[in-house]
């Protein structure tokens, strides 16, 4: 059975995708976040929405939607898909990470 990767994988994907919006003066317009996360289980797309809402920077346009999709995938690679979408469904900017191998369980 396969086991997610390691649970910072996901907040520093994150990360690195809120700093790009910044870094591109696209922060203010962003409504909305699409993530999809390909995985062996649910826990870290559950663990995403949280993630994504507490980087959001304080004091910078109101925090967009959140919208998080599970893929289930068996495959030995794991990764996060991010696109953020201004009101209008405009996609201003997108990401694809894929994480470290997934581990067997013994």
């Amino acid at each position: 059975m396969l086991q997610s990767p390691s649970s910072d994988q996901p907040l520093q994907d994150a990360e690195r995708f809120i700093l790009a919006l910044r870094a591109e003066a696209k922060l203010a317009r962003v409504a909305r976040v699409e993530s999809i996360v390909f995985a062996g289980d649910a826990e870290t797309a559950l663990a995403l929405e949280p993630l994504l809402a507490e980087l959001w920077p304080v004091g910078a346009a109101a925090a967009p939607r959140y919208e998080v999709v599970w893929a289930r995938t068996p495959r030995a690679v794991a990764g996060i898909d991010l696109t953020a979408f201004d009101v209008d469904g405009r996609v201003l900017l997108r990401q694809s990470h894929q994480s470290r191998a997934l581990k067997q369980k013994a």
